[in-house]
């Protein structure tokens, strides 16, 4: 967290330089919200947070500056930690990486590749900045025709230079990169249409692709892998989560590999380990028979929404979302043995290809009297309103 909370007689304190006081942000007459790294510019917050030092040489800049573009402060206040959020998991995953760029880095470097001739045409800027580096330094050019080795790219370019110089080069490689494995995982997924599913891999594969760029598929390696774990870690992710989040990049990644026909490439997320897994999660309570009897017993009566979703789950153990998600004709009453068949839905998908099923374990007392409820649509329903009970169809 960037802020604390402060009685009101909480001052205010520098940040290093004169506009980056605390902000006070008053919430009762007794309590206050302490909001570090920000300061105003006439009305507006900005957003102030140093770069370590041990990181110094990887940053375009030492100090990170950004307008949250608002001037209210306890939007400012909510922005401004989140991004602190950000840019701290951002150092955690580096420190650990001598070779990830971080996205401030990367975001200057695109706009000055973008800006520059391809290398084939010019080199011009680059060669500018390797002959006032020798002028400054003094260095004898003869002996550097002889030992070119004398000097480094990173001696006379700095970390935006250098990512600008290496997205040139890469412009000449047709190898597939990051951006275009997402395209195709998107384009050939059979949940493409499913906004939610797609948003969720957009997601993932966003944090991938600021945390190590948009490089080639074949030199994505484990340590990109171990350095999106540590960063899932640094900001506060359930391992389950990122067990998540990790197997939607493991599935990217499959299908790029596949369907770019990318040889020789290793899937560096597959079975990437994750440090303390599971050990983070909530113990679920399993109900007692007799909690069993007494949720029978106050929903029993009841066919409204919640109750019928809740009554068929406990009939027959399905998930909820299995439940809810089902359509008028998956209710089946006309059958010598009515069932329910559970199948992939527009509004929702299955968890797994084992999920499809039909199931006619329909036997609990006053079980067909709830179905019928569902199936005729007189009394509630679940989220899919339009699908379960027809009703706009009249």
């Amino acid at each position: 967290m960037c802020y604390k909370l402060r009685t009101r007689r909480a001052t205010r304190h520098a940040l290093g330089h004169p506009q980056a006081a605390l902000v006070i942000i008053r919430l009762s007459k007794t309590l206050s919200l302490m909001a570090s790294y920000l300061y105003q510019r006439g009305e507006t917050f900005h957003f102030r947070l140093r770069v370590p030092q041990e990181l110094h040489d990887r940053y375009p800049q030492q100090v990170i500056r950004k307008s949250l573009k608002t001037s209210d402060p306890r939007e400012a206040a909510r922005l401004a930690d989140a991004m602190f959020q950000q840019y701290q998991a951002s150092f955690s995953a580096m420190r650990g990486n001598a070779s990830l760029t971080p996205a401030d880095t990367l975001r200057a470097a695109q706009v000055l590749a973008d800006s520059l001739p391809p290398l084939e045409h010019d080199t011009y800027y680059f060669e500018d900045k390797f002959r006032a580096y020798v002028r400054r330094k003094g260095l004898d050019p003869l002996s550097l025709e002889q030992n070119p080795e004398m000097v480094k790219e990173s001696d006379y370019l700095g970390p935006v230079d250098l990512k600008a110089l290496q997205l040139l080069r890469s412009e000449r490689d047709p190898k597939p990169r990051l951006s275009a494995a997402l395209d195709v995982y998107i384009s050939t997924h059979k949940n493409a249409d499913s906004k939610k599913a797609m948003e969720r891999a957009k997601r993932d594969w966003g944090q991938l692709l600021t945390l190590a760029g948009d490089i080639c598929v074949a030199d994505l390696g484990r340590e990109h892998a171990r350095a999106f774990v540590a960063q899932c870690a640094a900001n506060g992710m359930k391992t389950a989560t990122a067990r998540r989040a990790v197997n939607t990049l493991c599935a990217v990644l499959n299908v790029a590999i596949r369907e770019l026909d990318i040889r020789g490439a290793n899937n560096p997320f597959s079975s990437v380990p994750i440090a303390n897994e599971g050990k983070d999660s909530k113990e679920v309570k399993t109900p007692s028979a007799t909690e069993l009897a007494e949720i029978l017993a106050k929903f029993g009566p009841d066919t409204s929404d919640p109750a019928l979703v809740i009554l068929i789950q406990m009939g027959i153990g399905s998930r909820v979302g299995e439940v809810s998600g089902l359509a008028l004709t998956d209710v089946v009453l006309d059958a010598e043995v009515p069932y329910l068949k559970i199948q992939d839905r527009p509004w929702r998908t299955l968890k797994n290809d084992t999920s499809p099923r039909e199931v006619n374990r329909l036997n609990r007392p006053g079980f067909a009297r709830h179905l019928e409820a569902m199936h005729s649509g007189n009394d509630g329903g679940v989220h899919e309103r339009e699908a379960i009970h027809g009703r706009l169809q009249g």
